[in-house]
């Protein structure tokens, strides 16, 4: 019904690498945990695709990570030791 009622909502992930796809899966931030009244409760709906929530957001959620890197080749996590290096 989210989806629905928002057809144009994009994927928070694409828009943030600055790419468009159309949003098909809800996702709950913060996640819900298996706890029911989380789940339904719409202030913790995000807009994602399938193939950024099964792969990035899972990847998040399991090991705390961010995968992946810009166009430039730095990598996406801010806890990466190459970001570390270069801020130090």
């Amino acid at each position: 019904m989210f989806l629905a009622e928002n057809p144009l909502c994009k994927c928070f992930e694409c828009k943030r690498l600055n790419r468009v796809r159309a949003a098909n899966v809800i996702d709950h931030d913060p996640p819900h945990r298996g706890d029911r009244d989380a789940f339904w409760d719409r202030r913790r709906w995000v807009p994602l695709n399938k193939r950024c929530h099964d792969s990035f957001k899972q990847r998040l959620e399991k090991s705390g990570t961010i995968a992946g890197a810009d166009k430039g080749g730095v990598p996406l996590d801010p806890r990466h030791p190459w970001n570390q290096r270069a801020e130090g």
